[in-house]
């Protein structure tokens, strides 16, 4: 798997990047992620830090299992890639999609009125605009399936 816009390749001593193995890796559930620092100060200042979740023996053991497996994650990677760009391709005929990466499990959509409402009705749940700044329920973080054939079919019912 490419490396090329990773974290690892942090050049910058006053810069923290924060990744959780929710998504990726399947591990929501388990409110563990990781941090990535360069830095002395940096790496100072993060050892102070009191987290607002305790880690379990049962999420670390899990983390580090699932770091183990390159193959479930290059998998779920390139699953997530083809539904996202399913999704993309039907819902870009009726809405505005905002650019991400493909592999990245979400993606804004917009559209003309409430977006929020439409998918709802849809029985498609959607994060709606209203959370995020400078957005209405025009716009939708949408969550990248494990069926793109399923949100699709939603999306076609009448």
């Amino acid at each position: 798997m490419s490396k090329k816009n990773s974290a690892i390749n942090l050049e910058f001593p006053n810069i923290l990047v924060t990744r959780s193995f929710s998504k990726g890796f399947g591990l929501a559930g388990l409110r563990i992620g990781y941090c990535i620092v360069k830095g002395d100060e940096m790496k100072k200042a993060i050892s102070k830090v009191d987290f607002p979740f305790s880690i379990t023996t049962i999420s670390l053991v899990a983390a580090l299992k699932a770091l183990e497996d390159q193959d479930f994650l290059r998998k779920t990677v390139e699953q997530t890639r083809k539904n996202k760009e399913k999704l993309m391709r039907t819902l870009g005929k009726s809405f505005h999609i905002a650019r991400t990466d493909k592999s990245t499990p979400i993606f804004l959509c917009g559209g003309n009125g409430n977006t929020y409402q439409y998918f709802l009705s849809k029985g498609i749940l959607t994060v709606p605009g209203e959370e995020f700044m400078n957005l209405d329920n025009s716009y939708v973080r949408i969550r990248i399936p494990k069926s793109a054939e399923e949100f699709i079919k939603k999306i076609n019912a009448a």
